[in-house]
């Protein structure tokens, strides 16, 4: 920009300055902007093809967090997800020694499944009951043969159907102390 003679090429200059400028934030806000009008990352060419952080979170229309892509404390990474009031509804995490899971919550935050699999590659599937007690676990027991093992209110074990290690069919019934009443074979 060339120093003005008077006012009126000042006036000029600057009318001419504020259009580019007002160009500049129209290419930006498009760079910025997808066809919904939601932000969006904009990449620029010296960005190697990866973003590292520790968190990315996502919010909503009216700026709650409704997901999060974070590593814990202890260096674990996990997905949350939020439904509209912000209330935890699930998350899926890994821990170091590779255990993988997916957690699913109520609407009062009360954990009532959660499917998981084990370094050793057992999976299971976790049921509780609208206290938070487990009342059912499908899975593998240490061989890896599959079971249902059920649960009352109270926590206590009162059933159980599997396999045993030559591939029969094993049945467990307990009472109210976990002690068995009926078993097969």
């Amino acid at each position: 920009m060339s120093e003005p003679a008077d006012w009126e090429e000042l006036t000029v200059q600057l009318a001419a300055a504020r259009r580019e400028l007002e160009a500049l934030q129209t290419a930006l806000d498009a760079l910025r902007r997808d066809h919904g009008g939601e932000l969006r990352a904009a990449l620029g060419a010296a960005v190697a093809g990866e973003i590292r952080t520790r968190g990315v979170v996502l919010v909503d229309a009216a700026g709650r967090e409704r997901g999060a892509f974070r590593v814990d404390a202890a260096g674990h990474p996990q997905l949350h997800l939020a439904d509209g009031e912000g209330r935890r509804r699930c998350v899926l995490s890994l821990d170091e020694g590779g255990h993988a899971a997916l957690e699913l919550y109520d609407a009062t935050g009360t954990a009532r499944g959660v499917l998981s699999l084990d370094p050793a590659g057992h999976a299971a599937l976790d049921l509780y009951d609208a206290s938070g007690e487990t009342r059912s676990v499908f899975g593998f027991d240490t061989e890896g043969n599959p079971s249902v093992d059920l649960y009352d209110a109270a926590g206590i074990q009162r059933g159980v159907l599997g396999f045993d290690a030559t591939g029969a069919l094993t049945l467990g019934l307990f009472d109210a102390e976990g002690q068995p009443v009926w078993t097969a074979p």
